[in-house]
């Protein structure tokens, strides 16, 4: 299966304005910070990449989403946060979005979203979020000792989800630093990868999206200085 890529240059955004549905945001070592006032450019760049992912939903029955990056701290899981914020803003949508904390090793997402005072939860929660349509689902807490999913166990979660939630936006493990990010990478049905201008390597891309080349939809570039956003054809 071909795709047509899209590529969004994404800047790094200043945060201002007071918690509201269907801001953009990032994320920081003190939680989830809201952009009510995002720059013009950031806004349209996870526009224009949620509407090449809605057409291609529709065209090809595509329902997961897996957000990866090669190595952390590239920015992937504020991007799962905006695209799928973007997703379920989305006017004469018909039900909801659902993000999903696919990084069991770190689970970014579910300390911020849905832990409780007790700590990491055994089992995944199911959780309505600030975001205008967007559920959130938790990753459970970590077992004790070295562990990694099925690729048949991911598939059959995902297809459970993608049931539920026309679009489902994984937020995936860094690939190079956690074995189940090749795992989960296959069982998505589109990817999109995210890397930071001046930090991420060929190399590392090349080894991040693997042999799954044909189902990466989009590129994030963070960090980037210009503003140009364009759909692309040619493969990475």
């Amino acid at each position: 299966m071909k795709w047509r890529k899209s590529t969004g240059l994404v800047p790094s955004a200043p945060t201002r304005g007071p918690t509201a549905p269907g801001t953009l945001a990032r994320v920081s070592e003190h939680g989830i910070v809201p952009t009510t006032v995002p720059e013009e450019r950031t806004a349209d760049a996870y526009l224009r990449l949620s509407a090449h992912l809605l057409l291609e939903s529709e065209r090809r029955n595509v329902h997961t989403i897996g957000v990866l990056s090669a190595v952390p701290g590239e920015g992937k899981t504020t991007a799962a946060i905006n695209l799928v914020a973007c997703l379920g803003r989305a006017r004469g949508r018909r039900g909801r979005a659902l993000l999903v904390d696919g990084d069991g090793r770190r689970r970014t997402l579910s300390r911020l979203m849905a832990d409780g005072r007790e700590g990491p939860r055994t089992k995944p929660m199911l959780v309505a979020t600030s975001f205008e349509n967007v559920d959130f689902l938790s990753a459970p807490a970590p077992e004790s000792g070295p562990t990694i999913h099925t690729p048949s166990a991911w598939t059959e979660t995902l297809t459970a989800l993608a049931a539920r939630y026309p679009q489902v936006v994984v937020d995936c493990p860094s690939v190079l630093e956690d074995p189940e990010g090749v795992v989960l990478r296959e069982c998505v049905d589109a990817l999109v990868v995210v890397v930071r201008a001046g930090s991420t390597t060929r190399g590392m891309l090349r080894r991040a999206i693997g042999r799954a080349a044909d189902r990466v939809a989009g590129v994030i570039v963070n960090g980037a200085r210009t503003s140009r956003v364009a759909p692309v054809g040619a493969t990475l």
